[in-house]
């Protein structure tokens, strides 16, 4: 989500959230419309080398109801891996499902496998706290 505005710029503010990006996710999109990756195989490390939530039981605790409906953890930032900017305020984006609040500065949060090498990031810096 992304919300830009020339006139008040406080309201200015983007968001992206991913629930799990792998490198064989990608080469299985691909394979779709690229002639040759079809039958391509990849080690299963580097096939699961790629970007997670933090949370390592995401997988259970995210299976929630359909997006759109009440309780539905589509709107959970726990369910995926972000990163966030709103550089003077908090912004509150409500949903019929929910609210996704975004807060005032840079947040990050999520895991980036690499071949089996984790590391993970639970990280929010504003002008008020780190």
């Amino acid at each position: 989500y992304i919300g830009v505005s020339s006139t008040v710029p406080e309201e200015n503010f983007f968001i992206a959230m991913v629930s799990e990006l792998t490198i064989g996710g990608i080469i299985g999109v691909l394979s779709d419309f690229v002639p040759g990756l079809d039958g391509l195989v990849i080690p299963g490390k580097l096939a699961e080398s790629g970007i997670y939530p933090f949370d390592r039981d995401y997988k259970t605790k995210c299976a929630g109801a359909l997006p759109g409906y009440q309780n539905s953890t589509m709107l959970n930032k726990e369910c995926y891996a972000f990163f966030s900017f709103s550089p003077v305020k908090e912004q509150r984006l409500t949903f019929r499902s929910g609210d996704v609040v975004i807060p005032a500065g840079v947040a990050l949060q999520g895991r980036l496998n690499f071949l089996g090498w984790e590391i993970a990031i639970d990280l929010a810096v504003s002008k008020t706290r780190f």
